[in-house]
């Protein structure tokens, strides 16, 4: 019969260099997700925003997002300030 108190269970320690090099990897995993921000708009805004996409989305012919969508009102709104301008 074998004696199972002579097996270790669970997961083995971590060397100080394992240890170590996780956190460098974590610590640039935070840093390219800190990249990202959140937007806060109210449900009218929202409502706008999601009748606008459908609008576009039958336009293109195919399903966009919502951050596509601000790129495209922003592009569009950086065109008509050139325009203005020139």
């Amino acid at each position: 019969m074998v004696d199972l108190r002579k097996f270790n269970k669970g997961r083995p320690p971590l060397t100080d260099d394992e240890r170590a090099e996780r956190q460098q990897h974590s610590s640039k995993k935070y840093k390219a997700k800190a990249e990202h921000k959140n937007l806060s708009i109210n449900a009218d805004m929202l409502k706008r925003l999601n009748s606008a996409r459908d609008l576009a989305e039958k336009n293109l012919g195919f399903k966009i997002t919502h951050i596509q969508m601000l790129s495209i009102l922003l592009t569009a709104y950086d065109k008509t300030l050139k325009g203005t301008n020139a």
